[in-house]
């Protein structure tokens, strides 16, 4: 393991965290854009881009244009638009997340980017702060219409909230995963108001908040070592196999809110594979089927397979 000499110091003390917060001034700041120099090479900078998630990314994509196709036919800015959402705006707060995760990433996913020293810290609190900053530059280009901006903006604000002082809303589970369930809709709430849709696609974003809750509450059920190590409150050590049957409860709870809100089919149909790919994952794990540590990769796997035959194949056939 590389260790740079950026790595935090231990964050339990609140003078520890007020100690980093001021290190993010402009002058550090600028301190490390002109060190990133000692320390990159191409294969590093390429390998950025393997710090956010791509089945993330995918559904960033693939949601957006679905927003915009409930509302009209979709328009080549319409892919542009999506494209800076999966590759700016949502990576912005996978990149970040990965270097403020990088020593429990240490113990137990040693194989990520920066643990295994592929990435240098440094550079990848670069490269975060640069997609954060370019995340709040585009909208004015795309939008004439400020609320439309502020949605846009409410990424970037996430990625720097979610992982960095003096927030640091990780530290704060059930915060945590409420924040992140809602990130991720994001990109389909922005691509309904850009085109204008019908106001049953607007109800469904609650029921797909929670769809997305439902699966975000066992993102941390495999990292319980590093958790510890950075006084960071598993939801998993935690509550145990019930957190397993509220995940269950949870997208059980969306199909419902998606029935009563008369949603549009094809969200309904999607929000009930997920229901199904949620409880069978979930099912597996407490009988013993299938261990936790692979769990959560199978459950976003088929998720994020529901998302695109769904909504990638409903735009192609005009189901939308």
């Amino acid at each position: 393991m590389v260790v740079s000499h950026w790595d935090l110091p231990d964050l339990k003390s609140r003078g520890a965290a007020s100690g980093f917060w001021c290190s993010l001034s402009l002058e550090r700041f600028a301190g490390a854009l002109s060190g990133v120099s000692e320390e990159f090479t191409l294969l590093a900078f390429l390998n950025c881009f393997r710090l956010a998630r791509a089945d993330v990314m995918v559904v960033a994509f693939v949601t957006t244009l679905a927003g915009v196709s409930f509302g009209r036919s979709l328009l080549p800015s319409d892919f542009l638009l999506a494209t800076l959402l999966a590759l700016v705006s949502t990576n912005s707060i996978y990149s970040l997340n990965a270097w403020a995760d990088r020593r429990g990433d240490s113990l137990d996913k040693p194989e990520r980017m920066i643990p295994s020293g592929c990435v240098p810290a440094r550079l990848a609190l670069v490269y975060g702060g640069v997609l954060t900053v370019a995340g709040f530059v585009y909208p004015f280009y795309f939008f004439d219409s400020w609320e439309l901006r502020l949605l846009c903006w409410a990424l970037p604000v996430i990625a720097v909230a979610y992982s960095l002082p003096p927030l640091h809303i990780k530290r704060r589970p059930m915060l945590a995963v409420l924040v992140t369930a809602t990130g991720l809709t994001i990109p389909f709430q922005v691509g309904c108001h850009h085109s204008g849709a019908d106001p049953l696609v607007f109800a469904s974003f609650v029921p797909l908040v929670c769809m997305a809750l439902a699966v975000v509450l066992l993102k941390d059920v495999s990292d319980g070592r590093g958790d510890v190590r950075e006084g960071i409150r598993n939801l998993h050590i935690r509550f145990g196999s019930r957190l397993f049957q509220v995940s269950i409860a949870v997208a059980f709870g969306a199909v419902v809110l998606a029935v009563v809100a008369g949603v549009p089919d094809s969200i309904l149909i999607f929000l009930l594979i997920g229901f199904g790919c949620v409880t069978m994952v979930n099912l597996r794990v407490l009988s013993g089927a299938v261990s936790v540590e692979g769990m959560y990769s199978r459950l976003t796997r088929s998720m994020v397979g529901a998302c695109v035959l769904i909504f990638g194949f409903g735009m192609v056939l005009g189901w939308l």
